[in-house]
C-alpha cells in the first residue's frame, strides 16, 4: 500500500476538546456541475484533436472527452472514463469517437449525444496508447502500453449482439518490444 502521510495530518489536526455536533457526519447539500473545461492534454499524446462531421472540435483532457462548438464557445462532455484519456480517434463519417485510457478501458461513444456505445478492457492490460479506425469505419485497432504492446482489432457491430455489446474482438497479438509510434490500416 502507498504511504499516505496526509492521514496522520488529518488525525492530528482535530483539537483535543472537539465534540462533534449532530450534523457533522452529514455532507453538505450541494452538487457540482461541469460547465467548461480549460486545458488540453498534449504533453504525451498525439493526434488527439479532431473535427466531427458537423464541424465541432473533439479532444480530451484528463478523463473527459470534450466536444467544443467553436461558433458558440460551448462544450459538451463525455465522462464515462475512470482515469486519464491517452488517445482518441474518430470514424471516417465523423460521428463516432473512440478513446483509450490509462487503466486499459476503451470507450466508443456518439459525438452528437456524448453517450457510450460500448466499453471494453480486455485483452489490453496496461493503458491504451493508440487507437485508430479502419478507412471504412468498421474496425478499430488499439495497442496497449505493456512491454509487448498488445494490439487488438475490434469490429464495430451495426447492432448489439446477444450480450448487448457493440464491439466484437476479432484479433489480438503482441506487437513486439519496439515502441509503437502509430497504428493504421492498409
Amino acid at each position: 500500500m502507498a504511504v499516505k502521510p496526509w492521514l496522520g495530518v488529518i488525525k492530528n489536526s482535530v483539537p483535543s476538546n472537539y465534540q462533534p455536533s449532530k450534523g457533522d457526519s452529514q455532507g453538505p447539500d450541494a452538487t457540482l456541475e461541469l460547465e467548461y473545461v480549460f486545458g488540453y492534454r498534449c504533453h504525451d499524446t498525439r493526434n488527439n484533436l479532431r473535427y466531427s462531421s458537423d464541424g465541432k472540435l473533439v479532444y480530451h483532457t484528463a478523463g473527459v472527452g470534450v466536444v467544443l462548438d467553436t461558433k458558440t464557445n460551448t462544450q459538451k462532455f463525455f465522462r464515462d472514463h475512470k482515469s486519464d484519456i491517452l488517445c482518441l480517434a474518430i470514424n471516417p463519417a465523423g460521428t463516432i469517437c473512440v478513446t483509450g485510457e490509462a487503466s486499459s478501458h476503451l470507450c466508443v461513444w456518439d459525438i452528437a449525444t456524448q453517450t457510450l456505445i460500448d466499453k471494453v478492457s480486455k485483452p489490453m492490460k496496461k493503458g491504451i496508447r493508440h487507437v485508430v479506425f479502419s478507412p471504412d469505419g468498421k474496425l478499430i485497432a488499439a495497442s496497449d502500453m505493456t512491454e509487448d504492446h498488445v494490439c487488438t482489432i475490434f469490429e464495430l457491430l451495426t447492432k448489439k449482439d446477444k450480450n448487448g455489446k457493440m464491439l466484437s474482438q476479432i484479433a489480438t497479438g503482441n506487437g513486439g518490444k519496439a515502441n509503437v509510434m502509430s497504428l493504421g490500416f492498409n
